[in-house]
């Protein structure tokens, strides 16, 4: 829910790109209170100590919520220092007192950005090695499809076989809910696997060629954006958000999209980034490298 309480238009307001600055009043009927958006995203008419802060201030800001303390996991809001003209990040929660220019970590998240463009002279080779590892991926899930079949159809018979135990009276009519609804639970898990297997096969290329294209100017289409569309880039790239560690300045996540993780470590590989492997530091827990 935290994306309703990101954006004004959920308060009654309207922000467009094509009138930078602008925040007007729409015709729609917010579904939440002013006072409660301007609280949740800390914005105040009047802060004695900073200032006024105004929702168009919200472009220097991209970052908020999707960047967490490393230490304490608590989200990053942000502010307008009017003394300093400096914008700040500082975490939401009770007890922690992280704040960090505003500028700084743009950049670092910036920084990590530019891991996943390419050289352009390189795309065909890259179309080719993420079609095809995505279609081994895709093969490799065929052969469980066969398996889920198999296994659904074991599933449907022991229903079978509870119904007549039940008309039989050899079980009782709560026995005969609790098993049939496991047996049914366990074959719409393995139906939903299918389901996202077929739709992964039919959409390769068209995967492909989005990721490329977003990938090989990732870090201008940010800067150009407006805060919704930065939001937006910045968790499909990297859906479970970003940490800020303090302690050794640098910003870390444990799941990258893994397309764009692929499109990275190619182009790595290639020699494009010499440094080996681009997210060595930023990279930690168990769900590295996993599919996104």
């Amino acid at each position: 829910m935290a994306w309703v309480f990101a954006n004004p238009f959920y308060c009654g307001y309207i922000i467009s790109s094509l009138l930078p600055g602008e925040v007007n009043i729409g015709k729609h009927p917010p579904i939440i209170d002013e006072n409660t958006f301007l609280k949740v995203n800390n914005i105040g008419r009047t802060n004695p100590v900073h200032g006024i802060i105004k929702m168009k201030d919200q472009d220097e800001l991209p970052l908020k919520i999707f960047m967490k303390d490393f230490k304490n996991e608590s989200p990053f809001t942000g502010y307008y220092n009017k003394k300093k003209k400096i914008f700040y990040y500082k975490t939401r929660d009770k007890g922690s007192k992280t704040n960090v220019n505003a500028k700084k970590l743009n950049d670092l998240f910036l920084t990590q950005l530019k891991h996943f463009e390419f050289d352009p002279e390189n795309r065909d080779i890259l179309y080719d090695t993420l079609f095809d590892k995505l279609t081994k991926i895709t093969e490799n899930k065929k052969v469980d499809e066969k398996a889920n079949k198999k296994k659904i159809t074991e599933l449907k018979g022991q229903i079978e076989a509870l119904e007549e135990r039940f008309v039989l009276n050899e079980i009782t009519a709560d026995q005969f809910a609790k098993f049939s609804k496991k047996y049914q639970s366990e074959i719409d898990v393995l139906a939903e696997e299918m389901d996202q297997t077929s739709n992964l096969s039919s959409n390769l290329k068209k995967s492909v060629e989005k990721g490329l294209k977003i990938s090989q100017n990732v870090s201008q289409m940010w800067i150009s954006g407006d805060f919704y569309d930065k939001q937006k880039l910045q968790r499909l790239i990297f859906p479970e958000g970003m940490y800020y560690d303090k302690e050794n300045g640098a910003v870390r996540t444990s799941h990258i999209n893994w397309l764009f993780q692929q499109i990275a470590v190619q182009s790595s590989l290639s020699g494009e980034n010499e440094k080996g492997n681009p997210f060595k530091d930023c990279l930690f827990g168990s769900n590295v490298g996993k599919t996104g």
